[in-house]
């Protein structure tokens, strides 16, 4: 979607926001093609280091902040560090909590189960973090494949 609206702007034309559209989204058959589509999404993001046109904002590095930030708290849990750098790891951690329990409840009207509420949290997460997993892979490429030739 975000390639496709670039090329719109790029064209000359708009692109129309209307709260009266009706769009039926076909989403991923599987959780397993989920995770593809946000793997390859976070590895794309690097598309704009390797100086190819991007159509990506700071906000799709988000994930790739977070999966960091992931490897750290994991570090920082078992080891002993500082009491004030401990409290500082976790409040990222508590605030991402909160916010993906908050928006669990907001979509709880879209959900046919409520089996959904336990299970949506997981997922959001396990999304975010595997679009960081994908964008590391494409910092790691870029290291990788520098220079003559780059992987595709």
């Amino acid at each position: 979607d975000l390639e496709f609206n670039k090329r719109i702007i790029k064209a000359g034309y708009k692109i129309l926001l209307s709260a009266n559209l009706k769009i039926r989204y076909y989403s991923r058959d599987t959780i397993r093609s989920f995770l593809i589509q946000a793997y390859d999404n976070g590895k794309i993001v690097t598309n704009k280091i390797r100086g190819k046109d991007s159509f990506h904002e700071i906000r799709h590095f988000v994930p790739l902040i977070f999966f960091i930030y992931l490897i750290i708290f994991s570090i920082c849990f078992f080891i002993n560090v500082n009491v004030i750098i401990d409290s500082l790891i976790k409040v990222p951690m508590i605030v991402y909590i909160c916010l993906n329990i908050t928006f669990t409840i907001l979509n709880l009207p879209i959900f046919k189960f409520y089996l959904q509420l336990i299970t949506v949290p997981f997922i959001y997460f396990i999304l975010h973090a595997t679009y960081g997993i994908g964008s590391i892979s494409g910092f790691l490429s870029l290291i990788k494949f520098s220079g003559r030739y780059e992987k595709i």
